[in-house]
């Protein structure tokens, strides 16, 4: 008989959990022998239209009420720890028992999370996120609700080792714990031809955290000591007007294209010599990773996630975070010395076998059994 498993996130918008999940579930039939059902907070965001409905049962938490309603009710909460609102709604939409129950973000999914502890015989979380450098969720709970919900789960599934590492540092529990690294999907896009425009990619959210900025600044750098380039921002979020800003102030508008949201970047990934990540904070980076198994050479700043996916320099070139100066100077000199691209594509290309999505699959089942 087939087991029963209930995912929990709190939308399908375009972060890198997010399309994991979707993924994932997208080859359902493929790999996992499972009857799934998935509860989501807010029923929106890009990666929704690639959710099998015919295979997979979607529950809308906020259904067709008003943004204003549960804003109201998160603020309660947040503020005098009733919880009443919510508890009702998880009454209502969830009547089934689970084998096993996955919030698979931080944040509202594992608030969710804990209203269905007896509604599954296992309670697992996701953990993406680092705490140290980026405790986002503190500013959702009501005083320690968030370290007492972690402490009733069975299994806590951290992304990468420093995740992990972040993690035991602020909550501090006994929770069994275990890294399993996101997979990537192998993209069979080829370089379209070449050219003799040094062609950068970058893919994130267009928000602080991945500090963009300091990619715009870095570039503008480069452009002033007499290289030519082209650098593709792939993503779209709150910091679009500003970047725009600075990229005008710069005068890079014909070197730096932000192209939006894209639900399949690898077209410009396969085309670009050189991909950057700029992050404040990354626990395990998804683009560095899709980047990886697209052979790219990577320079990226040296976040906890960056760092232990490149292995501090083994595989791909680490910057001290919002040093726009070392940026520019490592990006020159790939642009100048072509035995370093080729040399650092070779090492994503050996890096890369780690993010295999059957070995991923192994480990779910491993947890789930």
């Amino acid at each position: 008989m087939k087991k029963n498993i209930l995912f929990i996130v709190n939308s399908m918008r375009a972060g890198g959990a997010e399309k994991i999940l979707s993924d994932l579930l997208e080859r359902s039939d493929n790999y996992l022998n499972y009857n799934i059902d998935l509860l989501i907070f807010d029923n929106n965001g890009p990666f929704l239209s690639k959710i099998p409905t015919d295979k997979v049962t979607i529950y809308n938490f906020k259904k067709n009420d008003s943004k204003i309603k549960w804003w109201f009710f998160k603020k309660i909460y947040k503020y005098t720890g009733i919880k009443v609102f919510f508890k009702k709604r998880m009454d209502e939409i969830i009547k089934k028992h689970y084998d096993c129950i996955i919030s698979f973000v931080e944040g509202i999914p594992v608030f969710l999370h804990s209203f269905l502890f007896n509604s599954a015989e296992l309670n697992v979380t996701w953990v993406h996120n680092d705490f140290v450098t980026n405790h986002w969720t503190q500013a959702l709970y009501y005083g320690n609700d968030e370290s007492n919900i972690y402490n009733r789960m069975d299994k806590i599934i951290t992304v990468s080792n420093s995740a992990l590492d972040s993690f035991n540092q602020v909550f501090k529990n006994k929770v069994e714990k275990k890294v399993i690294y996101n997979f990537v999907i192998k993209n069979n896009n080829q370089k379209l031809s070449d050219t003799n425009i040094f062609t950068i990619c970058t893919i994130g959210r267009l928000e602080i955290i991945k500090n963009f900025n300091c990619l715009i600044r870095a570039l503008k750098i480069v452009k002033e000591q007499g290289y030519s380039f082209k650098c593709y921002i792939i993503g779209e979020g709150s910091e679009r007007q500003n970047l725009v800003k600075y990229i005008d102030k710069y005068n890079l508008s014909s070197q730096v294209i932000l192209t939006g949201f894209l639900m399949n970047p690898h077209e410009y990934l396969a085309n670009s010599d050189l991909f950057i990540s700029t992050s404040f904070s990354e626990s395990f980076s998804l683009a560095i990773a899709e980047a990886l198994v697209a052979n790219k050479p990577i320079i990226a700043s040296k976040t906890i996630g960056a760092c232990e996916l490149l292995e501090n320099g083994r595989y791909g070139v680490l910057f001290d975070i919002d040093n726009e100066e070392q940026l520019a100077n490592r990006i020159i000199e790939f642009m100048v010395h072509k035995g370093i691209l080729a040399e650092y594509q070779l090492k994503s290309r050996e890096r890369a076998t780690i993010f295999e999505i059957e070995s991923f699959v192994k480990q779910i089942q491993q947890v789930i059994k």
